[in-house]
């Protein structure tokens, strides 16, 4: 369109919209621009997440757990990010990143389940995953499977005395039954809730994380210790 049609196009334009009140403007408006709107408001958004993509690279996780089969939503990972991030009393160049959209069934070959399977066996192969709650048949597959931290060896002396009756113990990969787990029953996340089912979540933690007291930390917040 050159100059000359753009001005008339213009003018014609103009003249409608100041026989309307101001209603039928924003109709009129709305109904000629939605589409560029639209990709507007589509160019923003892609900014938008582009820019927060970046920014959340610039932060140094000091924590990534994974919670799976949280049939219940007992554990909330964006409320527990936020609650355990005021505990550690994070600094701005810091995160904590929790998972509960996991859901792992033995024997399965549903898409999501293959999924979630990959993103854990990934994770832990790239040493980017501290601890994984999930129920008891997992924490059993899991303890024959991976190799996992006996927490008796792994925590240090006045964490353990504090959270020792709450150790589960499971046969591993050398068939020898050990503190692989750490059962949540009496945590916050499962006590004093409005929680009816019987099935407990257990706290596995892979044999290639290193002790870190953020990860103490992490059991002492759950236990209120």
């Amino acid at each position: 369109m050159d100059k000359k049609k753009c001005t008339v196009h213009f003018s014609n334009e103009s003249g409608k919209l100041k026989q309307m009140n101001l209603r039928q403007k924003i109709g009129y408006i709305w109904d000629y621009y939605k589409s560029y709107l639209f990709l507007l408001i589509l160019a923003a958004l892609v900014i938008f997440y582009i820019a927060d993509a970046l920014h959340q690279r610039s932060r140094e996780i000091v924590l990534q757990g994974f919670f799976s089969n949280d049939d219940n939503n007992l554990f909330d990972a964006k409320v527990i990010e936020e609650d355990f991030g005021k505990y550690l009393t994070l600094g701005p160049k810091q995160r904590v990143v929790f998972d509960d959209s996991l859901y792992v069934e033995l024997d399965s070959d549903s898409e999501y389940v293959v999924a979630s399977q990959g993103k854990i066996s990934g994770y832990i192969a790239a040493k980017e995953l501290d601890f994984i709650v999930t129920t008891p048949e997992l924490v059993q597959h899991y303890s024959t499977h991976i190799p996992l931290m006996d927490l008796e060896v792994f925590f240090p002396n006045n964490l353990l005395k504090s959270i020792n009756g709450h150790l589960h113990y499971v046969e591993g990969t050398d068939l020898v039954k050990k503190a692989y787990a750490l059962d949540l029953s009496q945590s916050r996340f499962m006590k004093n809730v409005d929680y009816k089912g019987d099935t407990p979540y257990y706290l596995i933690i892979p044999s290639n994380v290193s002790a870190s007291e953020t990860l103490f930390s992490f059991i002492k917040y759950a236990f209120g210790l």
